[in-house]
């Protein structure tokens, strides 16, 4: 927080709550993420493609090799399952201690990104119990935006009663 509002004053920034709730969300507590979002934001791209700007994500990408292979193992079981092993408590200890959870055990989007681009591919579904939409194992609900997900899901209904009809024939 300190640190956010360092940069906002001295770059003479003027950002709105939703635009700083969003680089918390987008960045976490990491500073390097924090400063080249606002980076970013200075030259004119808006909050809501933060998570799509390529030096963000290669930036991400580094932080994330950096981490231990066990460290590694409680953000993709967090991510995938929701949950991680008894047995790497004491790593998830030190990763709150860190401040690497923005809250309790919600890691950064960024984060959450690049772990996804590493997993194998699996077949987005719809869940008609649990009404939600998943990719593999991961809730779709819980790692996307409100919008976000009523916007996918509406498309993935749309898409999947066999509307690719209307596709066939034109380039995408």
């Amino acid at each position: 927080d300190y640190y956010l509002k360092y940069y906002l004053q001295e770059w003479q920034m003027k950002l709105s709550k939703k635009e700083i709730q969003t680089i918390v969300e987008v960045c976490g507590q990491d500073t390097w993420f924090i400063k080249e979002a606002l980076r970013i934001l200075r030259q004119g791209t808006p909050a809501a493609q933060l998570l799509t700007d390529s030096n963000l994500l290669l930036k991400a990408k580094i932080q994330y090799q950096l981490y231990s292979p066990q460290e590694q193992e409680v953000m993709k079981a967090l991510l995938t399952a929701g949950n991680y092993p008894l047995q790497l408590k004491p790593i998830v200890q030190r990763l709150t201690q860190a401040n690497f959870w923005v809250k309790h055990l919600q890691m950064p989007r960024l984060i959450e990104q690049i772990i996804i681009q590493q997993l194998p591919a699996h077949e987005l579904y719809f869940d008609t119990q649990k009404q939600r939409l998943f990719l593999g194992k991961i809730d779709l609900y819980t790692k996307l935006s409100s919008l976000e997900y009523k916007v996918l899901v509406f498309l993935f209904k749309f898409l999947k009663v066999d509307n690719w009809k209307l596709f066939e024939g034109k380039s995408t």
